[in-house]
């Protein structure tokens, strides 16, 4: 899966979530302080790549993690 926050405008927050054969997928993200703050969900047997804007982007495997990275 790709994760790849794009925050602008007016948009300071998202979340989804998907049912996968590997079972339940999800992504939120907010934006306090000027910082973007990331969790990812990824299921067993999956992987995900996580682009955060400003940063190289990061493969990881099943489970569960937190991002943040100063935006603007």
């Amino acid at each position: 899966m790709l994760v790849a926050p794009q925050p602008g405008g007016d948009i300071t927050s998202a979340e989804t979530s998907l049912q996968t054969p590997h079972g339940r997928a999800s992504v939120s993200w907010q934006i306090d302080a000027g910082i973007l703050q990331a969790v990812v969900i990824v299921p067993d047997g999956a992987t995900a790549v996580v682009r955060m804007p400003g940063v190289d982007e990061r493969r990881v495997a099943a489970g569960t993690y937190e991002f943040a990275q100063a935006v603007g």
